[in-house]
């Protein structure tokens, strides 16, 4: 079971790699991705410098942002905690911290107080890190 999902999270990266510069060379855009020590990939596009850590969920969740380590995936009435990438989140000496989620979320939250949640966009900052849907990439490749 372990050595299926470690497959299947390799090949989902991959497709996520060829999904982000198939989409650039579309748009006549300059990209390099190569692999990381400090994140899965460093992508660079439009003189900017971006660290990839692509994040496996369940497919069609409502992923709700508690606080920075704490993560839940909603699927009807169960909620299920989202293994977060701790080290790449508190990595303080990297800048342009991109989250892809390895499947699609239906909606992504997150909780600013007990009362009170927000929508999180592509260009939300969440903790200093921006979270994409699956294959939602335009964030990644804007033109500034």
């Amino acid at each position: 079971m372990i050595y299926a999902y470690a497959l299947f999270l390799f090949i989902r990266k991959k497709n996520i790699i060829k999904t982000i510069i198939k989409q650039a060379n579309n748009e006549n855009i300059d990209v390099s991705i190569i692999k990381s020590d400090k994140a899965d990939y460093v992508m660079k596009t439009n003189n900017k410098t971006y660290y990839l850590k692509i994040v496996l969920i369940k497919d069609n969740i409502d992923l709700q942002i508690n606080n920075i380590d704490t993560w839940y995936g909603y699927n009807g009435s169960e909620a299920k905690k989202i293994k977060t990438p701790i080290s790449f989140i508190h990595d303080s000496s990297i800048n342009n911290k991109i989250i892809i989620l390895a499947r699609h979320a239906k909606t992504i939250k997150k909780v600013i107080n007990e009362s009170e949640m927000i929508m999180v966009k592509d260009e939300t900052d969440v903790y200093n890190m921006h979270i994409l849907n699956y294959n939602q990439y335009s964030y990644l490749l804007k033109k500034d």
